[in-house]
């Protein structure tokens, strides 16, 4: 039998690491709305303030798993690599906290009257931005322990925010094919449909990247 290139596996791995990070991240941030509202944090700033940082814990905890399931797929070519953990982790709470604010303050005015009473605010900024900005974080606090392993790592950056914009993308015109057919494409945690969407969106994020780190871990090994 022909032994598979090693590129193959380490991007089939990577792909699978990324799909599970963000599903991790999923549940978690679905756990979090589920249980913060059941906590008397009363209203105004403060109430808020609470709210968004258990969000950030319990992203804290999920990304920190997620990034340990990545870190094993890039341990054989890293092996020094034990930070990762904590940039994926941290990388993601802090883009978590930063969207969520950028999000508060790009609201849209509401509208007077019962269908105010009933629509979701909305930002003035396309959804798909947030992703990018949350992806040049990440991509950011991941740098940092990839500077020092690889040339070119600046590239990290920008690839990453590419990577969830394009899955943003992605996400936003499956909901809006699949729609019109009755399926349940709402963005819920507890919803399959959107699990496969995301993880399908996740994928497009783990070729771009999978592809710079095969690019300078693979062929310069």
């Amino acid at each position: 039998m022909t032994e598979r290139p090693v590129w193959t596996t380490l991007i089939g791995r990577w792909i699978i690491a990324c799909v599970i990070t963000q599903l991790l991240q999923i549940w978690g941030d679905g756990f979090a709305d589920w249980i913060l509202p059941t906590l008397d944090v009363g209203g105004g700033t403060e109430g808020i303030s609470l709210i968004l940082f258990g969000l950030a814990v319990l992203r804290l905890v999920s990304s920190a798993i997620g990034g340990a399931v990545q870190w094993w797929v890039l341990r054989p070519l890293l092996p020094s690599l034990r930070g990762w953990v904590l940039a994926t982790s941290f990388g993601s709470a802090i883009a978590l906290i930063l969207i969520n604010s950028l999000w508060s303050v790009t609201l849209m005015p509401s509208t007077e009257g019962a269908v105010g009473m009933i629509m979701p605010p909305t930002s003035m900024l396309p959804k798909y931005l947030f992703s990018g900005i949350a992806g040049i974080i990440l991509g950011t606090a991941q740098w940092i322990i990839l500077r020092r392993k690889i040339s070119w790592a600046g590239w990290w950056v920008p690839l990453s925010g590419i990577g969830l914009l394009g899955g943003e993308i992605f996400v936003s015109a499956a909901q809006l094919v699949l729609s019109p057919t009755g399926i349940d494409v709402s963005q819920s945690a507890w919803n399959p449909v959107f699990w496969v969407i995301s993880s399908l969106s996740t994928v497009l994020y783990a070729a771009i990247t999978g592809g710079f780190l095969v690019r300078h871990l693979v062929v310069q090994h």
